[in-house]
């Protein structure tokens, strides 16, 4: 239910503490969210980013596009889904958080995929993986390279895909990968 946020969001419209507001609005974006109230939850993270650009710091902007592109991604809106991960990029590169970057580049990947856009597809993976591995995490990375040789073989590009598990993160993480492998390989004996 959102009569708890609703009072917040009124407790800080009357104490007019547009700090506090934006943050509140953000989570009324999420309560809509979780409520699966697609418009009420863009209407509120709208609020939020339009009163973040002068009260809220990078990372909660980038946290109000990231959520917003969600959204609009699970409206198959995904142009609008587009132009808010690149929103929530230049809120995150603002303030050098590279995890939100990485996740919003495979997001980007993720939308291109969904366009048909392969080879758009195919870079935002491969920065998304490579940021990830060289600025945050290696084991993080990983997931990120997992699905992109998932996408891969949905591609029918097998041979690219066992390229680059056994290039990226075979030989890193063999015992998390050798999982890995074997589901690939089904997929491989699958898609023949």
């Amino acid at each position: 239910s959102d009569s708890l946020i609703n009072r917040v969001i009124a407790f800080y419209e009357e104490a007019d503490n547009p700090r506090r507001l934006v943050e509140a609005y953000y989570l009324q974006g999420g309560t809509y969210r979780d409520l699966e109230d697609a418009p009420r939850a863009i209407a509120a993270y709208q609020r939020a980013a339009d009163l973040g650009k002068e009260y809220a710091n990078d990372t909660l902007n980038g946290r109000i596009y990231g959520q917003m592109a969600t959204v609009f991604a699970y409206q198959d809106l995904y142009d609008a889904s587009m132009e808010a991960s690149r929103e929530a990029y230049r809120y995150q590169e603002a303030c050098n958080h590279y995890s939100g970057m990485a996740y919003t580049l495979r997001n980007m990947a993720r939308i291109h995929d969904m366009l048909m856009r392969k080879d758009s597809a195919e870079l935002y993976y491969r920065k998304a993986y490579h940021l990830m591995y060289d600025r945050v995490s290696p084991m993080k990375a990983c997931g990120i390279g997992n699905e992109f040789a998932g996408v891969l073989l949905d591609y029918k590009k097998v041979d690219s895909a066992f390229v680059w598990i056994n290039s990226k993160l075979k030989p890193k993480f063999i015992f998390f990968i050798c999982k890995t492998v074997n589901s690939f390989i089904f997929c491989f004996f699958r898609n023949i």
